[in-house]
């Protein structure tokens, strides 16, 4: 709803194409595989650890993330996420994550009026 299937590629293109002025290749990141990092965070939130490594810890290991992706792509992701190419800083404070907060908030004004529609509880997220 919130991330649209349009934001999640432009979130990707960004990623690849930022990986590509900092080390000449990409990463190679896709939509699905964004989703789950996303979904990664959004559990991290959920069941917080001093330190995002600890969920792939032997010590602490959460399977509910570690079974969605491996540390070293995790880290990658993380390493390049980028929302806008940054080529193009325009004065705006905000620039690098604008673009897509005013998608998101768009896709939350369609919402509007549609509260009675959604209900999201705890089986959903865990």
């Amino acid at each position: 709803m919130f991330f649209s299937k349009d934001i999640v590629t432009d979130i990707v293109e960004q990623t690849n194409f930022y990986s590509v002025q900092e080390t000449g290749k990409s990463i190679k990141l896709i939509e699905n595989e964004f989703n789950d990092f996303l979904a990664i965070h959004i559990i991290m939130g959920k069941v917080e650890m001093p330190s995002y490594l600890d969920y792939w810890s032997q010590k602490f290991r959460y399977d509910n993330v570690t079974e969605i992706m491996p540390l070293k792509r995790y880290q990658q992701i993380r390493s390049y996420l980028n929302f806008v190419d940054n080529n193009h800083d325009n004065g705006d404070r905000y620039y690098k994550i604008r673009p897509i907060l005013e998608k998101v908030r768009q896709n939350c004004l369609k919402l509007q009026g549609q509260e009675n529609k959604f209900s999201i509880d705890e089986m959903m997220i865990a």
